[in-house]
Formats: structure tokens, C-alpha cells, sequence
């Protein structure tokens, strides 16, 4: 019987670590393990901001409206009629032509406006043909620049304004109808009918511009 020379019964020794039969190498078991560990995922998304309410507007400051120097708000002393009734500003359901001051148009008020204290009842608006515009007048709430309304005393119109004084009296403190020049408006004066010490009617009104002049 040939003898093969060479061949031997003991397995063939290979270079590296010998491993078992089925047995994973070291190799292959870590390339495993990092193979199975999730990298890390970076988005480049934008985030989406949710949710149905628009972003808040800033809110504004409405600038208060104040009867003088020259009128109140878009009214103004000596404007005519007509573009007076453009503002919109007037209510003229109870507005009369004067029989005996032809020209003369009284009984117009200014449309309330919970924005502007002073309007709707209370207030009035006079007219005297080609003069325009010659006295407003405000309910509850107005106030001049200086903070003077109605309610407030007569001491402090006189503080306000020095010239203040009573139409009919000596005594600046006498109930009644009294008056005292807007500062800086030698053309123009206010208007104010007292009782008790307080002011319950007040105007701004145009020297020359009286229905009875």
C-alpha cells in the first residue's frame, strides 16, 4: 500500500489566534458590537413652531384728545361747517339753524367715543356762519392740557390759569359763568360755569366768535 507522504492527521496551524469550529472570532465580535450601536443622527431641520394663535402684536398707546389749545382732536375752531360734518366726529340729529341768529347753528354734539372722554352727552358744538367753528364743549371726562374738567374746582382752573376770573363778580370764587385765555392762544379762551366751587360746564371758544356778536 502507497504511503502519501505529507498528510497528517492534526489540523493545519494557520497564522492567528486559532478559534474553534462555529466559533465567531474576536475579529467579527467587536466589528459586531459597533456595528450595533446606533450612530448618532444630527437634524438640520428647522423646528416648526405649533399652534394656531398668531404672534402678539405690540400694543400701541392711543395719545389721549384734549379740548384746546385749537380744538379737540380733528375739530378745530374757525373750520367750516361742512368740513366739520366730514369728520364724521358730529351727531347733528338735534342740530338747529338759530331763527333769531341767522348763520347760527347750535344743538350739534360730538358722537360718543369710549376713547375719548368728553364726547356724546354732555358735549356741544357751535357754528356761526362764515367764522365756522366757534366753540366746543365737553361732557365728563374731557380735559384741557393743563387737566382742568368738569368737577374740578375753581381754585384749580385759577392755578391752571392765572387770568381766570368771574364774568359777572370781583370775586373770582362766585358761582356763575367765568373765563381765562388758553396760554399761548391770545385768540381763543375757556369757558367754565361754576356752582359750588366746581366746574360744570367747560368750553373752548373763540374770542369775536359768539352768535350774540
Amino acid at each position: 500500500m502507497a504511503i502519501l507522504s505529507g498528510c497528517s492527521s492534526s489540523p493545519e496551524k494557520v497564522g492567528g489566534q486559532a478559534v474553534p469550529v462555529g466559533a465567531r472570532s474576536p475579529a467579527a465580535s467587536a466589528t459586531a458590537t459597533v456595528s450595533a450601536t446606533p450612530a448618532p443622527v444630527v437634524s438640520s431641520a428647522v423646528p416648526v413652531v405649533t399652534g394656531s394663535s398668531p404672534p402678539a402684536s405690540p400694543r400701541t398707546t392711543r395719545k389721549p384728545v384734549f379740548l384746546g389749545p385749537n380744538g379737540f382732536g380733528e375739530l378745530r375752531l374757525g373750520m367750516s361747517r361742512s368740513d366739520a360734518l366730514k369728520t364724521d366726529l358730529l351727531d347733528d340729529a338735534n342740530a338747529k339753524e338759530e331763527k333769531d341768529w341767522p348763520g347760527c347753528y347750535t344743538g350739534y354734539r360730538m358722537v360718543a367715543n369710549s376713547q375719548r372722554p368728553g364726547t356724546g352727552k354732555g358735549s356741544s358744538v357751535m357754528f356761526n356762519g362764515d367764522k365756522g367753528l366757534v366753540q366746543i364743549s365737553v361732557g365728563p371726562g374731557g380735559s384741557t392740557p393743563e387737566g382742568i374738567k368738569i368737577g374740578s374746582t375753581w381754585q384749580a382752573a385759577r392755578k391752571a390759569y392765572p387770568d381766570y376770573r368771574s364774568v359777572l363778580d370781583d370775586d373770582p370764587a362766585a358761582d356763575g359763568n367765568s373765563v381765562a385765555k388758553v396760554p399761548g392762544h391770545s385768540d381763543k379762551f375757556y369757558d367754565f360755569t361754576t356752582r359750588n366751587g366746581k366746574i360744570e360746564y367747560l368750553a373752548l371758544s373763540m374770542y369775536g366768535g359768539s352768535c350774540l356778536d
